[in-house]
């Protein structure tokens, strides 16, 4: 049987589908007729393809999270959220599965506590009720020195879920953790060579192989949700749940932001600023960024055949995109050929373009656009990509910082870094 899918999803698609046959109709014609799109027409069909890949995009990656989050034995991305609480009785028996519901449900009101009033004691009574069932190491992480607490996996998991819904390139990089400071990694610098030797033969010296040291740093990130006292008074708000769902969403945006375009300074190195200037190409036109289709079509080639894996993909603004869905191969004539983008409007199937998945990037995460050199997509393997995660996002009470304006301030942070490990699976292209 076809995996269930959300009705609303599932109309959002089908929304994006009739659409697109509204912009295919409009290709077909041009096609039939060996003719150039009219102003008119390039136009429409940009306006559309605009709407309905918006529309797409949107609905795979809310299938593909809510399936996720669904599956079975769910586990968490590496790196994300606290592991599970162990039960044992002092026997060394595990608890039931009632009383683990119990022992989990008392502690959400007393991190519900925490964050309605700012005194733990409801935390202090849960560790002291439930020093036999539940492991002393977890109970000492529920609280910090600072005053705040870790996200346990449910909280995570509501981050995770949200983030992700945002964060759209994570899932196609390699994920990583570490509750150390760094990470470090070994880069190398060069290839191995191979020389022919005979029998008896000396191995010749090859000096030109460079193994170099890269670290993956997790920086902080983190952000204030400021709630009112009468929102604060109101038992029917879940606090817990409203937090983390505000900033699974805002840690979401800013990892997105991060890994296209991160400057390395306090944040990630984004994808765009790591790619060596011998691997920037400007387009041929000389026309202030008007891509043609040569660009596109011998753009792959340009990249080495060792990183032509399963892992590449295109990304580009929507700004870009605009312009690459109308263009069409010359094969027949300037303009006159096939159409070089392909729309998908099924869940699990990016649009393609020369045979490569598509990440759209909103305008707002992208770079500028507006002068020579900046970048209007990039080509590579994103699992040369490697994300690195700290352990652990972590909750805490301002009492006094918004006071004046009769609300509290929640303080939500965690730590994460980023970075391209090897700079020569990426190429781009510049405006010029």
């Amino acid at each position: 049987m076809p995996p269930f899918i959300n009705p609303a999803f599932q109309a959002m698609l089908d929304k994006a589908k009739a659409k697109a046959v509204e912009a295919n109709e409009i290709r077909d014609k041009a096609v039939e007729e060996n003719r150039v799109l009219t102003g008119e027409e390039a136009l429409k069909l940009k306006g559309i393809y605009t709407e309905s890949s918006e529309l797409a995009d949107n609905a795979r990656d809310l299938i593909a999270i809510e399936e996720k989050a669904n599956a079975p034995e769910y586990k968490h991305p590496a790196g994300d959220g606290d592991p599970d609480f162990k039960t044992s009785s002092p026997e060394g028996q595990l608890t039931s599965e009632e009383e683990m519901t119990e022992i989990m449900s008392k502690l959400a009101v007393a991190k519900d506590s925490y964050l309605r009033t700012g005194s733990h004691d409801e935390i202090r009574k849960f560790k002291a009720d439930h020093e036999g069932k539940v492991e002393v190491k977890l109970l000492s992480r529920l609280t910090d020195p600072a005053g705040g607490y870790l996200c346990g996996t449910d909280e995570s998991a509501t981050i995770i879920r949200k983030r992700d819904i945002v964060d759209f390139i994570r899932p196609r990089c390699k994920q990583s953790k570490t509750t150390d400071p760094k990470k470090l990694i070994i880069a190398l610098e060069d290839t191995l060579t191979i020389s022919m030797i005979g029998e008896g033969g000396t191995y010749p010296e090859y000096t030109g192989m460079v193994a170099g040291a890269m670290y993956l740093t997790p920086h902080k990130g983190g952000g204030f949700v400021k709630i009112t006292d009468e929102q604060l008074e109101d038992s029917k708000i879940n606090m817990v749940g409203l937090i983390t769902e505000m900033y699974g969403t805002a840690i979401g945006k800013k990892q997105l932001e991060q890994w296209i375009d991160g400057t390395g300074t306090k944040e990630p190195m984004g994808v765009l600023r790591s790619i060596p200037a011998a691997l920037n190409h400007d387009i041929a036109t000389g026309t202030s960024g008007t891509i043609i289709p040569e660009d596109i079509q011998d753009f792959t080639m340009l990249l080495e055949s060792q990183y032509l894996t399963p892992g590449c993909a295109w990304v580009m603004s929507t700004a870009t995109m605009i312009q690459i869905v109308s263009l069409r191969s010359n094969a027949d004539g300037a303009q006159t050929g096939t159409f070089l983008w392909e729309p998908s409007f099924k869940a699990g199937i990016p649009n393609m373009l020369q045979g490569y998945p598509v990440i759209r990037v909103p305008d707002a995460y992208w770079p500028t656009i507006s002068a020579d050199g900046d970048p209007l997509l990039a080509f590579g393997d994103w699992l040369q990509y490697e994300i690195c995660d700290r352990t652990g996002f972590r909750i805490k009470r301002m009492n006094e910082k918004y006071a004046d304006e009769g609300k509290v301030g929640f303080r939500v942070e965690s730590r994460w870094d980023g970075k391209l490990v090897d700079a020569n699976a990426f190429i781009r292209l510049n405006r010029t």
